[in-house]
């Protein structure tokens, strides 16, 4: 992410995991033609790759929510996904944090005792 400039957002961790792990062929096949263009990773171009490859199933989830649900469990529900959204962006707030110290040549332990204050 870092080399291509790409934000630090949760959205996008999870689509560079993605493409790392390789388990979206059609996913990495899209960011390989963006990065063989050298056209960047501006935030509409990752806007429209997360909301093609990771928003489908989030709707399908959505649409087969019970009707049945009351609005106090659909309220916990959603308050809930907000602290996940929140803690995600934290984490890749860390996981930045942590390899821009790895670049500036601290040690693992090092980082590790930082992160713990």
């Amino acid at each position: 992410m870092r080399a291509h400039t790409v934000a630090a957002t949760g959205a996008n961790y999870e689509v560079w995991l993605s493409y790392r792990l390789g388990r979206n062929p059609a996913l990495r096949e899209v960011i390989d033609k963006r990065v063989a263009s050298k056209e960047g990773f501006d935030s509409e171009f990752n806007n429209e790759i997360y909301e093609r490859f990771f928003t489908a199933t989030r709707a399908s989830a959505e649409w087969s929510w019970p009707a049945s649900a009351s609005p106090a469990i659909s309220a916990r529900v959603i308050a809930f996904l907000k602290s996940a959204e929140e803690k995600s962006g934290d984490y890749g707030r860390t996981l930045e944090t942590a390899a821009t110290d790895l670049g500036r040549g601290l040690a693992p332990d090092q980082i590790a005792n930082r992160s713990a204050k």
